[in-house]
């Protein structure tokens, strides 16, 4: 049995408020080694100890042993698992272990096992139209989601889920020694999407030579010659990608350290658990900041011997998105994870550290010298009367260049970093300096 840290104690504390409060279903936010799935050992053996049958849906097929060993270690050892062809354990069981895609396939949608508590890991990806169905089987059922990041790439609000439940953050799990440090090198500015700061060979060899290191890759076609690159130089490398029948055989050898550096495309962002992986190699923009964090957090798991977790962030993402630490501010309306406050960063110019803006690198002790602050430089936009009445005063009359991505107040089209903009003081809006709904009028 695993004795519950505090903030997995608070967490449970704080879900069983919820459901008092007459809540159906609570969505817990921790993050990737916060030990949300040991939190769910406990919450069942509770719900088991008072005739509750639990459904536990994990979101692929390759993380079912992973959670079902997890939950022994938390005392739920009567389980009946579901997976593909595989149906083993009493039917009877008070706890079912499935895979969310052999749920919803037509064979197992009339004889779906019978849950008073269904608990949904990874639940952002619960919006699904086959993964819905499988939920409108348990109209009368208590739900719990789990995640680390409640959002979607396509900003559609978690409507299954009524209340946050937030059980700790990063930088929290950090401080008390459940996450390893992170620290991330890149490129100075974000890259175009097909770009990269340097190759990831020569990213392995300089910041990760002998080490595991996982790769993040784009497209399977880039990271099978990435794959073939690391061969050819001497580093021992596999890929997975959906389609690999012997993914699960691969992520055995891969932690047992039979080969060095194992890239992917979209299949170990999220649930993957190898604590033994210190090092990202992301050979990829990161457009959303939930994949981001996913990434991130594959190498944050602490691990003996393992001083920090490192990302090496190849196309600059680290400058949309903020550090992996970063305090977030999380929701359920589609606008997930946003920045409580957006921290200054700094590069140090010795080894290529990202960190909050310091006047030394707390990686290799380099003192950096203040930012020289620039006199105010003439535009020669001018100023213009502002003609009629107005409910709030959007005078743009301060030219600046953007410092982080916005939204243009007049033709809604995107504002990135380094444009040139115009500030309005009081409403706080910005818009292009040349914007094309303006020039078009």
């Amino acid at each position: 049995m695993i004795t519950l840290r505090p903030y997995q104690e608070r967490s449970i504390e704080q879900l069983r408020t919820a459901y008092a409060r007459g809540r159906q279903a609570p969505c817990l936010v921790l993050p990737c080694g916060g030990g949300k799935t040991i939190i769910s050992a406990a919450i069942i053996a509770a719900a088991t100890a008072r005739a509750t049958r639990t459904l536990f849906v994990a979101d692929r097929c390759t993380l079912i042993d992973q959670t079902v060993a997890k939950l022994a270690l938390g005392g739920v050892t009567d389980v009946r698992i579901i997976q593909a062809e595989r149906d083993e354990g009493p039917r009877r069981a008070p706890v079912t272990v499935a895979s969310a895609q052999t749920l919803r396939t037509d064979g197992w949608q009339d004889q779906l096992p019978e849950a008073d508590l269904v608990i949904w890991d990874e639940c952002h990806g619960i919006l699904a139209d086959s993964y819905a169905g499988v939920l409108r089987r348990y109209p009368n059922a208590r739900r719990l989601g789990l995640t680390a990041t409640p959002c979607r790439g396509d900003g559609r609000a978690l409507t299954t889920f009524d209340e946050l439940v937030v059980g700790a953050t990063v930088r929290e799990l950090t401080e008390l020694g459940h996450l390893a440090p992170a620290r991330v090198l890149a490129p100075p500015a974000e890259l175009e999407a097909n770009q990269l700061a340097i190759d990831p060979v020569a990213a392995y060899r300089q910041h990760a030579a002998g080490q595991r290191a996982a790769l993040f890759c784009a497209t399977v076609a880039q990271a099978a010659r990435y794959v073939a690159d690391c061969q050819a130089a001497g580093i021992t490398a596999e890929l997975v990608t959906a389609k690999t029948r012997n993914r699960a055989d691969i992520l055995r050898r891969f932690a047992a350290g039979d080969f060095q550096l194992l890239a992917s495309v979209g299949t170990l962002t999220q649930g993957w658990d190898d604590p033994g992986c210190g090092v990202a190699i992301i050979a990829r923009r990161v457009g959303h900041i939930g994949l981001w964090l996913q990434i991130c957090g594959r190498v944050l798991r602490p691990h003996p011997g393992k001083a920090h977790g490192l990302i090496v962030d190849l196309c600059g993402s680290v400058h949309q998105h903020g550090l992996p630490d970063c305090d977030q501010a999380y929701s359920l309306d589609g606008d997930g994870i946003r920045p409580l406050v957006r921290d200054a960063i700094r590069q140090c110019p010795r080894c290529g550290a990202m960190f909050p803006s310091a006047p030394r690198c707390p990686h290799c002790a380099t003192a950096l010298p203040a930012r020289p602050r620039e006199l105010p430089r003439a535009t020669g936009v001018g100023v213009h009367e502002v003609a009629g009445t107005h409910t709030s005063r959007c005078e743009y009359v301060v030219a600046m260049t953007s410092k982080r991505w916005g939204t243009c107040a007049t033709c809604g089209g995107a504002i990135e970093p380094g444009a040139p903009i115009l500030w309005a003081t009081q409403a706080k809006q910005a818009k292009h300096r040349q914007c094309r709904k303006e020039i078009a009028s």
